[in-house]
């Protein structure tokens, strides 16, 4: 028994009339989701940075004051901290640059 030929045009066209719809939203549906968390991903690295900078410099300025202290007393502790300084701008240039 053969299946007339309009029907399978019939068939075909109800799919196409279905599917075409549903594959156009879903492109737009996958680039409008992928935007976003391109855009909240890039938010939360920046404010991860400015967190760690923050942390960086609440060391620095207690260093700073800890140097002040230790400086009138005398002694090797201002180089100390120096370095220590050094080795934490040069961490954060690298989280930056990462």
């Amino acid at each position: 028994m053969r299946i007339p030929t309009y029907l399978f045009r019939l068939i075909g066209f109800t799919f196409c009339l279905g599917a075409i719809p549903l594959l156009i939203l879903g492109m737009i549906s996958y680039r409008i989701s992928s935007d976003e968390l391109v855009a909240k991903a890039k938010q939360t690295q920046l404010q991860q940075l400015t967190q760690t900078k923050s942390d960086v410099e609440n060391l620095l300025a207690k260093l700073d004051l800890n140097n002040a202290g230790h400086a009138k007393a005398g002694g090797i502790v201002p180089m100390a901290a120096l370095r220590t300084a050094v080795r934490l701008k040069r961490q954060l240039k690298r989280k930056q640059a990462s």
